[in-house]
């Protein structure tokens, strides 16, 4: 990690309020003399397209179309309240951003935050983050998540080395570490 930064990332740090957070891609930067510290370190996976079938979205898979569907969902991803602030409902008219929910039996089983960007070689990607799960459902949630995008690669990250395994089951590849610093 380069122990040193820039004069003006030095002054953007210095600029952002306590509890405050950055990501680092590339997991090279050391924000700890800039009084940051490490709040997450992880894996960045990476999938490629997997054919060119046709993308089928399974029955138990739902977009929040509603603040009062988003707000279902907010509660199924994280009990804390506090947390809900940061997907305000507004996100939803954002055409490059879903919040999914697998739902079993009325109930959401799990779920993830999609966004639709970049393209690459033609390609555009699919990025899933805040995946959440019924407790060993991961594979099941990860299969149901990304079916619909079976011609479209995918990135997202996993801060559990130990369910790696479980993202290479269904195609994705370790391509490198990402950590988010928190601000004192």
């Amino acid at each position: 990690m380069a122990a040193e930064h820039s004069a003006d990332l030095t002054t953007a740090l210095s600029a952002l309020p306590s509890k405050a957070a950055v990501k680092d891609s590339f997991d090279c930067l050391d924000l700890r003399t800039s009084g940051f510290e490490k709040l997450l370190t992880g894996t960045w996976l990476f999938r490629s397209q997997e054919g060119t079938r046709k993308p089928s979205s399974p029955p138990d898979w739902q977009k929040a179309q509603t603040s009062e569907a988003l707000s279902k969902w907010l509660a199924a991803w994280n009990k804390s309240e506090s947390l809900h602030t940061l997907f305000p409902p507004k996100l939803l008219e954002f055409p490059d951003i879903d919040f999914v929910s697998i739902r079993r039996d009325d109930a959401i089983q799990g779920g993830a935050v999609l966004n639709y960007g970049p393209s690459h070689a033609g390609k555009h990607f699919v990025g899933i983050s805040n995946i959440f799960h019924r407790k060993s459902w991961l594979y099941g949630a990860l299969h149901a998540l990304i079916e619909p995008f079976p011609h479209r690669p995918i990135c997202t990250y996993e801060t559990d080395k130990a369910l790696l395994p479980v993202y290479r089951q269904i195609g994705f590849e370790d391509v490198g570490t990402l950590t988010v610093w928190q601000k004192l």
